[in-house]
């Protein structure tokens, strides 16, 4: 009995050798899903927390941007980029300070960008338009406005129709522009900037 008792013992001993290396990949692999999901955890607070920061970087570039700050502004969304490099705002802004620099080059590779992040949000479409209308490009501007103004969630279209009514104007279809700009007026009646061109349009029509 006792030698029997002994065999025993020694057939455990042997399953407990051959089962260790299972239990502890189990283990292991228990481990492995915890601390995957505690890493993203993590990850998902860190990117939380960076778009937070981008926001408030990108809140003051539009400020000092407004203020003509334009080197602290530019400062701030290097900052919002660094928090958040998809935070496509801190981009659009960026573009807006470049084009105001006359540093055309970053400021259509910043619009770009921002328009490959979000490729329809209408106030990126709207201010890259505008940006391509100035610097000759008049059928790539009229394409983003046209599908701003297709836009039925869009709060405030009548930026669109104003800016596609300056860009024909600026290039001598008043007719088009008047067309443009009245629409502009029926979303905002108050709107200085269409009033202002339709009464230069209409008095040289001598209407």
């Amino acid at each position: 009995m006792k030698r029997k008792g002994l065999e025993r013992e020694k057939l455990s001993e042997e399953a407990a050798d051959e089962m260790a290396p299972m239990l502890a990949a189990a283990l292991l692999a228990g481990c492995v899903s915890q601390t995957t999901v505690e890493t993203r955890l993590v990850q998902d607070a860190q990117t939380s927390d960076g778009r937070r920061r981008a926001e408030i970087h990108t809140s003051l570039a539009s400020q000092y941007y407004q203020r003509g700050n334009f080197v602290v502004a530019l400062e701030e969304t290097r900052l919002a980029l660094k928090d958040d490099p998809r935070y496509f705002q801190a981009l659009n802004v960026r573009a807006l300070i470049f084009m105001e620099l006359r540093e055309d080059d970053q400021a259509r590779q910043a619009f770009e960008q921002a328009l490959a992040l979000a490729p329809n949000d209408p106030d990126v479409m709207n201010n890259f338009g505008w940006f391509l209308c100035l610097r000759g490009n008049e059928a790539r501007a009229m394409e983003l406005f046209g599908r701003v103004q297709s836009d039925t969630m869009y709060t405030t279209p009548e930026k669109a129709f104003l800016n596609a009514g300056l860009c024909a104007r600026i290039k001598g279809r008043n007719a088009e522009a008047e067309g443009f700009l009245r629409r502009a007026v029926v979303f905002k009646p108050d709107l200085a900037g269409a009033l202002y061109s339709l009464a230069e349009i209409l008095f040289e029509k001598g209407a």
